[in-house]
């Protein structure tokens, strides 16, 4: 369940980077090399009535146009995401799930209906101790993505995420809180 929680949580901040594009700012990218902004947001999830999520996110961006079909952006995730799961020994039923992020992202039109998308999350926040990811100091991810064009307002896409979380299912004695194993 929180192995879910967590690709869930970065699919919708990248659905959310990706709801943000109107036609109006693509001419404007076309015309300009660099651009700039920042994003800012809210999520909500509900799993069942008494399993949920909130969290916050701002996004402070650069992207760069390389051709006019191919765009690099980087830039700074600051994410506040609080959850309860009533049902859970793994966690404190209220858990923070809250970092600071690196990404950089790119993005490459193939032709007038398919866009192939790319990026990685890098947790800059050394002190990340979450309990659902508590031996990893480290969180990466990593993703690519399709979309393609159906009609002029329709889209199918799809993406492929991978981290490196801990993987909620797999019970090990090497994986407690216990002193012993403090560097595992």
């Amino acid at each position: 369940m929180k192995y879910l929680l967590i690709i869930i949580f970065f699919l919708s901040f990248l659905g959310s980077v990706k709801s943000q594009d109107s036609t109006s700012t693509n001419q404007l990218q076309k015309a300009k090399k660099v651009n700039y902004g920042i994003i800012v947001g809210t999520h909500f999830s509900s799993f069942s009535k008494d399993n949920y999520s909130f969290g916050t996110y701002t996004i402070p961006y650069v992207s760069y146009n390389l051709t006019p079909k191919t765009s690099i952006n980087a830039g700074f995730l600051i994410s506040s995401n609080n959850s309860y799961f009533k049902n859970n020994s793994e966690t404190n039923p209220y858990n923070s799930i809250s970092g600071n992020y690196l990404y950089l992202s790119a993005k490459h039109q193939v032709n007038d209906r398919l866009i192939i998308t790319g990026s990685m999350l890098v947790n800059t926040n050394k002190t990340y101790n979450s309990e659902i990811n508590n031996f990893n100091k480290n969180l990466q991810n990593s993703s690519i993505g399709f979309d393609y064009k159906i009609t002029e307002h329709l889209y199918f896409g799809t993406e492929f995420s991978f981290s490196n979380v801990n993987n909620p299912l797999n019970h090990s004695p090497f994986h407690s809180q216990s002193p012993i194993f403090t560097n595992w």
